[in-house]
């Protein structure tokens, strides 16, 4: 009952967040952009920007993890929830020009992404405390098979704040129960040592399992299921590539299917339109940007702007980039070449460039460290 009082507030706070930034974009809409739709604030042209805005920002905001509280950092979430509102008014802000037929005035709109953006700081920081507030720290136990698994556990993010670590137990790998058909275990320790971890378990309200073997693991997890407790483990390889596996239903025994992950053709597709999509408008939008910086790059030594470069892609297929140069131009590359012969003969690890070269032999940096 008090978990179910828990998640109940928490959601409660999400559904406080994201009504109210729905109404704040309601309200900014109905001050500023109504004359585009006309009509009363309920019209039918305006109920569907409102809700153009609302699905994308709900389904934005699962995107980004926006409502992660207790999982995501106070910064992470405030990112997601400032990234996810402003992509749903510059799409929205698209629906509108459309329905105008023409460009209108976004200031209105920044200036709602500010006031948006401002109340997410707040409902962020008040959201995480709420969360720890309710949720205290749990008796935790770590079993783990040596000192880099347990390590590994440092790096959890609020790990001090949601897990008090009262004991740790280091098990031995010759005491799991996994052995080599027919080998013994001397002494029946792998039993007593299962029996004696389960006492040590039933004192603790959280387990973490770290490096142990799958089949320890795995008995570890059903008890604590049993018990009802909370088990975090630190996944194996194989454990990684069966969680993607899919169910077969037309066998009568229940079979899962491990393969490479094959994304869908309607995502490819989509993901392809929008690539090339954004990639226009931020080229629309940087172009006197980098046209500022040719300049520069042009006027700094009156060399070529662009250079290509050969990049590796998917499958090992190669293709050319054009980027802006950032490199000096060298008119006489054989004059590297000798420099460099020369350094490697000697076994020099410095030596002098002209400044023709600055930048030019970068890549050879790691030959000439040792």
């Amino acid at each position: 009952m008090k978990a179910m009082k828990k998640s109940l507030m928490m959601r409660g706070m999400v559904l406080l967040h994201y009504g109210i930034t729905v109404l704040l974009f309601v309200s900014c809409w109905w001050l500023f952009y109504r004359h585009i739709a006309a009509g009363a604030v309920f019209g039918a042209v305006n109920i569907s920007v409102y809700a153009f805005y609302a699905v994308s920002l709900l389904m934005l905001s699962r995107i980004y993890s926006a409502y992660r509280v207790g999982l995501l950092h106070v910064g992470d979430l405030f990112y997601g929830q400032v990234l996810s509102n402003l992509i749903s008014l510059g799409l929205t802000y698209l629906l509108a020009c459309a329905l105008a037929r023409r460009l209108i005035n976004p200031l209105a709109g920044f200036g709602c992404a500010a006031v948006q953006a401002l109340f997410s700081a707040g409902w962020t920081i008040s959201a995480n405390r709420l969360y720890f507030s309710l949720h205290k720290p749990k008796r935790t136990v770590v079993i783990y098979r040596g000192e880099s698994d347990l390590r590994k556990l440092e790096e959890i993010r609020f790990f001090a704040e949601r897990w008090s670590v009262e004991r740790t137990v280091q098990w031995d790998e010759e005491n799991v129960h996994d052995l080599p058909y027919k080998k013994e275990t001397p002494g029946g320790r792998s039993f007593e040592g299962i029996q004696k971890l389960m006492r040590i378990m039933e004192d603790y309200d959280a387990v973490f399992v770290s490096g142990v073997s799958a089949t320890l693991r795995n008995g570890i997890v059903k008890y604590c299921v049993e018990k009802n407790k909370a088990c975090y483990f630190v996944p194996h390889t194989g454990d990684v590539i069966i969680s993607g596996a899919e169910h077969i239903r037309s066998f009568s025994v229940p079979i899962c299917r491990a393969r490479r992950s094959r994304p869908a053709p309607e995502y490819l597709l989509l993901k392809r339109a929008m690539d090339i999509v954004l990639s226009l408008l931020a080229i629309i939008v940087l172009s006197p940007f980098m046209a500022l910086a040719a300049l520069a790059i042009w006027s700094y030594d009156h060399g070529p702007v662009l250079y290509k470069q050969v990049r590796l892609t998917k499958d090992g297929r190669t293709f050319e980039i054009l980027n802006l140069r950032w490199m000096e131009v060298v008119h006489e590359l054989h004059k590297i070449q000798a420099t460099i012969r020369v350094a490697v003969c000697r076994r020099c690890t410095r030596f002098p460039l002209p400044s023709d070269f600055r930048h030019s032999i970068a890549g050879f940096a790691g030959v000439f460290a040792a």
